[in-house]
């Protein structure tokens, strides 16, 4: 029973968050014709100073709460709330005073109100961690999945129309906000909290911060990845290059957000089960390296190849300057998005000490890549170009390291990967020269668009699947494997084998000794 309510609470999480995937492209594609890059701009800068002010995302209470057995959860509950609220108010208090004087450093005097409107959005996040970690203690995860649909579906709702009314950054900060209140009251109403889930008790005061010191530290480090970039660069470049910046990687960052859906839900039982085994966990590593990492960086740069038509389909050209932008950052999530399979034992294993340090090298990453490129190029595509560049190599040396300390030879692995991802990066980067070519023949307007999008779409997806040729025989087989039957008996024998043949070249040698 225990099993079979925590697939269908996995399955419903899936589901919800791909309808609001979806409702998030839906949402940033009629937003994208109502507003303009100065708007997105100034949410941008908001949101990134929120980032910093509340670094320690009030140690993320959920995370800690769920691994509670239910009497010392009962008791904690109300501690955790209060340290949670305590953490951001740290942050948060001194911004609303600060407000006024950076609108002015800054040159944006709608500021002052954004930031009040998404201070009180973050403001919500301790109630609902205590309101989703009584569900999930539950097995309720289904009732977690209803309301985050809920909220999806206000949030983006109210986004369109408010966009339409307003026509300013505010369209995008306040549905969040009325977003996250609904979502609460439907949580309270659903979990039916007890009142000593909001009451502190004095004497376990101590123990809840000693216990949360890593969690504060890993939430920090997560907080400047996720929006040190903006931070870093409001102050270097003007609010339009911000905001395009800002538009286009949360294009670019849409196909990765599923699949960290699917870290969460799959990857991490699947190493927690595996963990006190290390041969199975080093194959598994390995595996997932590299299927997962084909897939991944499919799904990602199938972006980097069609944006051009996409954009000039949709938007006209409205944010042509973004398109570079999106085809640079898609490459760079994908490693990205690979670090966190690598990264997914520490998680299962409750290792937030090495979990702290991936993040961290996540963190010099892009909060050094926005840096450098605000301060040499100061344009849309440089900092993406370098906050790109710079997430790709960060991951690859996460990921070595990982591999490393689970006693895995770093080096062939890794190569492996690169086998398994560089050949759906080229087909993309191929697609898009195709696509761009037939842009340029055929002319403006939505028809020519059109054609071209249909021309880089078909050469990518040739070009994928006479791209399996080049991946290593193992991986290769896996996928396959995958597909329908139908379509796995016209293949050639050599892609069904179960066995590898004795010739075949290994990956993985002696493990290492290192740790």
């Amino acid at each position: 029973m225990l099993t079979r309510s925590a697939a269908r609470g996995a399955s419903l999480t899936l589901a919800a968050s791909m309808v609001g995937r979806v409702a998030a492209m839906a949402a940033q594609v009629l937003t994208g014709l109502l507003l303009v890059e100065d708007d997105f701009g100034v949410y941008a800068a908001a949101i990134g100073l929120l980032g910093v002010a509340g670094l320690f995302r009030g140690g993320s209470p959920q995370s800690y709460l769920v691994t509670l057995p239910p009497t010392r959860r009962r008791y904690r509950t109300g501690t955790v709330f209060w340290v949670a609220t305590a953490l951001y108010l740290i942050g948060i208090v001194p911004l609303l005073v600060a407000a006024p004087a950076l609108a002015r450093h800054l040159e944006i005097p709608s500021l002052p109100p954004l930031i009040w409107v998404v201070s009180g959005t973050t403001l919500l996040v301790p109630a609902r961690a205590v309101l989703r970690a009584r569900l999930n203690a539950e097995f309720r995860f289904g009732a977690n999945a209803t309301a985050q649909l809920v909220n999806d579906v206000i949030v983006y709702t109210l986004t369109i129309l408010l966009a339409v009314l307003l026509r300013s950054a505010m369209a995008l900060a306040l549905p969040v906000l009325l977003g996250g209140l609904v979502e609460i009251a439907l949580l309270a109403w659903m979990a039916k909290p007890h009142r000593c889930d909001f009451i502190p008790r004095r004497r376990l005061l101590g123990p809840v911060i000693f216990q949360l010191r890593w969690l504060v530290a890993v939430s920090a480090m997560m907080s400047l990845w996720t929006n040190g970039d903006y931070f870093i660069a409001e102050f270097l470049v003007p609010t339009a290059v911000l905001g395009g910046y800002y538009f286009g990687y949360q294009l670019a960052v849409q196909p990765g957000r599923l699949f960290n859906v699917s870290v969460l839900n799959v990857l991490v039982p699947v190493v927690r089960r595996v963990a006190h085994d290390q041969a199975r966990l080093q194959s598994a590593l390995r595996r997932m390296l590299g299927l997962g990492g084909f897939a991944i960086t499919t799904l990602n740069v199938a972006l980097l190849a069609m944006i051009e038509p996409i954009e000039r389909v949709v938007w006209a050209g409205r944010w042509s300057e973004t398109v570079p932008a999106v085809q640079m950052l898609a490459i760079g999530l994908s490693f990205a998005s690979i670090f966190n399979i690598a990264t997914a034992p520490f998680m299962a294993q409750r290792r937030y000490r090495d979990a702290l340090l991936c993040h961290a090298l996540r963190a010099v990453g892009v909060v050094g890549g926005a840096a450098a490129g605000s301060v040499l190029g100061a344009t849309i595509s440089s900092i993406a170009g370098w906050v790109s560049a710079s997430m790709a190599i960060t991951a690859v040396i996460g990921i070595a390291w990982v591999l490393r300390d689970y006693g895995v030879r770093a080096m062939p692995v890794v190569g492996h990967m690169f086998r398994c991802t560089l050949p759906p990066i080229v087909s993309a980067i191929a697609a898009a020269l195709v696509g761009s070519m037939v842009l340029d023949a055929a002319g403006d307007g939505r028809v020519p668009a059109v054609l071209s999008l249909a021309a880089a779409g078909g050469t990518f997806g040739v070009s994928v699947a006479f791209s399996l040729m080049l991946l290593p025989a193992t991986t290769r087989r896996e996928l396959v494997a995958l597909l329908p039957g139908r379509v796995h008996a016209r293949l050639p024998r050599s892609w069904r084998a179960t066995d590898p043949p004795a010739s075949e070249d290994r990956i993985d040698g002696p493990p290492s000794t290192d740790r």
